[in-house]
């Protein structure tokens, strides 16, 4: 007869949330826990059928201040670990990896800071009730993306997988990278690399496209114009 061997198992982490049965809002908290998770899927969904570029962007960027996390996280435990704790989890989670930051609330800060950021630059070119309408809807968005990147981050602490420095730690480091990230689309990736990329034939064919908005990208629209126009003028 074979003998059984019992593995070790190990928890992906990214989803593996507990909490304390006794916690009336345990289960609300571990929901709120998983809003990385959720906007990894939806991107993800948005970019597979909308091909539109400026999500891909976002997506990537995300992707960006996840690993960046990770590579803190483990600089910290081997550079600190003589000196320091706070790298380590609390005592009430389960979880054996690194603490310090939190890649949960970078992820939510950045986010928040690039929605933001992405709805007040849009203020200042309102010159239609349709514009307007279009930055309401962008602003409400944004401050709900706020109010639950909030509960994200503090959900870590309140389920006991992470301590106080390490989300503040976190959120500094997704603000960082959402400000960051912002910068870059506003001022090179609209006028600069999107329409580089669209230029490709493989990618026009699958439907990449950064969208046409008038009051989306106000300092890009005259070089999509122009290339609109060309294409016109070529067709006729």
């Amino acid at each position: 007869k074979m003998k059984q061997q019992t593995k070790m198992r190990s928890s992906f982490t990214a989803t593996h949330v507990t909490y304390d049965e006794e916690d009336p809002l345990g289960e609300a908290f571990a929901l709120f826990s998983l809003f990385p998770v959720f906007l990894v899927c939806s991107l993800s969904t948005l970019v597979a059928f909308n091909r539109d570029l400026r999500v891909c962007y976002v997506l990537l960027c995300l992707l960006l201040t996840t690993g960046g996390c990770s590579i803190v996280k483990r600089i910290v435990a081997q550079v600190f670990a003589e000196h320091t704790n706070h790298h380590l989890r609390p005592e009430t989670s389960e979880l054996t990896s690194p603490g310090m930051p939190s890649n949960h609330s970078a992820c939510s800060a950045y986010v928040a800071f690039f929605a933001i950021l992405f709805a007040k630059r849009r203020l200042a070119h309102i010159t239609s009730s349709r514009c307007y309408i279009r930055f309401v809807e962008r602003l409400c968005l944004a401050l709900a993306t706020c109010v639950v990147s909030s509960m994200c981050a503090y959900s870590r602490v309140r389920l006991g997988h992470h301590t106080i420095p390490q989300v503040c730690v976190g959120l500094l480091y997704g603000s960082f990278m959402g400000i960051f990230s912002y910068i870059g689309y506003e001022f090179y990736f609209v006028t600069t690399l999107a329409p580089w990329i669209e230029s490709f034939t493989i990618l026009q064919q699958l439907g990449f496209h950064l969208p046409d908005d008038l009051h989306d990208a106000p300092q890009c629209n005259g070089i999509k114009h122009q290339r609109y126009e060309n294409k016109n003028e070529k067709s006729l």
